[in-house]
């Protein structure tokens, strides 16, 4: 009985190392869900617009991060479904768009809760990123950055057939200033070395009720074919979980990710805005900008449906 009050305690003690977590990751979530993927300087968007989604991305980050510690995900193939959950509830919960008739269902499933949030936001710009600085090889981070500033820019390179073309320096300007924040969110995370996450009964419940009855009194109200969708997607991926969480014998890979990083490591992320406004500078000198969201689109749509399914599969078959 001493043990788990005392576990208690500390959990409660913790509370604030959690918070400042959730929002460093949220950060980091909401650069690759937010800013990369709209890679655009709207002069309608405002400082307090960009906190409140920042804020909000935290609240993600917690219920992602929570999900990650809970259910062991060590393997890329449960931090994949933890991903998928983060994916779903952003985009079937939140923005809805897991049910609109855009690309229609059953591809708006993986558009964008699977192909952009789960592969690009969590697998790639948390997990290999947090992976490959926690290795502390200078060439490895420079590779990385740079295949996401390609990716950065090439994806930016549609946005002026929407839009008009903005010029090369405002696109810089915004790209460079974003990753700077993302660089001191991976700073913070690590200074925090907070190597898991386990939250009280309290937070738990209130992150309970706040998403059933946005559930009902939003989610239901914007779309009803979310009653049908939303609790199937969500629990067939907790059953997989849950497997996990029981076959697992090492902890989350939170613990992997607290190493001693130099900060040249941490700068060599910019690779990712040098790159993204080479890419996207090319296109503009030229005057070339070719629909590449579609390429995009059919390369990660089926991808994520395909990630998903494999990941099932890999966490099922262990024993």
């Amino acid at each position: 009985m001493a043990n788990i009050l005392n576990k208690q305690k500390e959990i409660n003690n913790d509370f604030w190392k959690r918070v400042l977590v959730a929002l460093t990751t949220g950060y980091i979530l909401y650069f690759y869900s937010e800013s990369l993927f709209w890679a655009w300087p709207n002069p309608d968007e405002s400082i307090l617009w960009i906190l409140v989604g920042w804020l909000i991305y935290s609240i993600f980050a917690f219920v992602f991060l929570l999900n990650i510690d809970m259910f062991k995900a060590n393997s890329i193939w449960a931090v994949f479904l933890v991903g998928a959950v983060y994916g779903w509830l952003n985009e079937g919960l939140v923005a809805i768009t897991t049910y609109d008739m855009i690309y229609g269902l059953p591809l708006n499933i993986s558009w964008t809760g699977l192909a952009w949030h789960a592969i690009i936001s969590v697998l790639i710009g948390w997990y290999y990123v947090r992976k490959i600085l926690a290795e502390n090889n200078y060439k490895k981070t420079i590779i990385l950055a740079s295949l996401i500033g390609f990716f950065y820019g090439f994806w930016a390179i549609y946005w002026p057939i929407e839009k008009a073309a903005i010029a090369i320096d405002k696109f810089s300007q915004q790209a460079v200033f974003f990753t700077l924040l993302l660089i001191a969110a991976h700073i913070i995370y690590d200074k925090v070395n907070l190597q898991e996450f386990k939250a009280s009964k309290k937070e738990k419940v209130f992150l309970w009720v706040i998403a059933v009855l946005y559930f009902v009194f939003v989610t239901i109200q914007t779309n009803f074919m979310a009653v049908f969708i939303l609790p199937a997607l969500l629990l067939l991926t907790y059953f997989a979980l849950r497997h996990n969480r029981k076959i697992e014998k090492k902890e989350s890979i939170l613990t992997s990710f607290n190493r001693k990083i130099k900060l040249v490591n941490y700068l060599l992320l910019l690779f990712i805005p040098i790159v993204a406004v080479g890419i996207y500078g090319m296109a503009y000198i030229l005057n070339f900008f070719p629909a590449t969201n579609f390429i995009v689109f059919y390369v990660t749509m089926p991808l994520g449906f395909i990630l998903y399914f494999v990941s099932l599969f890999k966490v099922f078959s262990r024993s």
